[in-house]
């Protein structure tokens, strides 16, 4: 599995949120949770003509640097779509009717459609589309968006895609709950925890056992052969002494034991 960048997984946990009682073609839910009001594009979908149209705010359409940038995003919301279906994170249904040329217009702040002369109104608030010129008006007729085509294979994978009822499997929400991370990387890191906690066991029991080690060898006092030597006569020395000590005590008692056999 690759990694996703925060935009990505922005749009996995859209569909990780998706209510099961509530599901809706995909158009809907990129309408309410992706091309909201502030988000820069607008995407409409001429199925009578087929073709489909990205449209960027006005100051960003001209400016062409952001309108690469913001081209670069559509293009990755449409291959993260196309991966989590080929590798079954979620699965497609078509619902698309062949006989509905109605046009499909998915931008949160376009939420009413209606005609006029030559114009078709987006919304309530007078925001229309010119149809000869194809740009987007708001109701004092400045131009505040405009778009290009998609080419016709674009066309084909945005109508299969915005025309679908969108299932998603229990493996993607597994990915999303557990910060991305798939059943075996968690296995694998539980095993790395359990190998790192027994190296640090066995290098604690290893450092108590040089301490113990260490504390043996202070212990043992060696001596050389002259330490040794030095040693010896001191030890002899108080043997001897000791041995004077007895003596002198014992002449003491003789002694006392003579001077009361003579007074008697």
């Amino acid at each position: 599995m690759r990694e996703f960048n925060v935009r990505e997984k922005n749009i996995i946990k859209m569909f990780c949120l998706i209510d099961l009682q509530n599901i809706h073609l995909l158009s809907y839910h990129l309408k309410n949770e992706y091309f909201l009001k502030e988000n820069n594009q607008a995407l409409i979908v001429h199925k009578g003509e087929q073709i489909a149209s990205l449209f960027l705010k006005k100051e960003v359409f001209d400016n062409i640097n952001s309108r690469k940038k913001e081209y670069f995003l559509f293009m990755e919301l449409l291959a993260l779509i196309d991966y989590l279906k080929k590798h079954r994170y979620i699965t497609i249904f078509p619902m698309s009717d062949e006989n509905d040329k109605n046009s499909i217009v998915i931008k949160q702040s376009f939420d009413y459609q209606g005609v006029g002369k030559n114009i078709t109104y987006l919304n309530k608030d007078g925001t229309y589309i010119h149809n000869s010129s194809g740009k987007i008006h708001n109701k004092d007729g400045n131009v505040i968006y405009e778009g290009f085509t998609l080419t016709k294979e674009m066309y084909s994978l945005v109508l299969q895609y915005m025309e679908g009822v969108v299932v998603v499997s229990e493996e993607l929400i597994d990915l999303y709950n557990n910060n991305y991370k798939t059943k075996d990387d968690r296995k694998f890191n539980d095993s790395q925890k359990v190998a790192w906690f027994g190296i640090i066991v066995a290098l604690f029991i290893s450092v108590f056992n040089l301490c113990l080690s260490f504390r043996k060898i202070e212990n043992n006092v060696i001596l050389d052969k002259d330490q040794f030597q030095i040693f010896r006569k001191k030890y002899d020395k108080i043997i001897k002494t000791n041995e004077e000590i007895k003596y002198y005590i014992q002449n003491l008692k003789n002694d006392s034991i003579n001077k009361d056999i003579s007074k008697k």
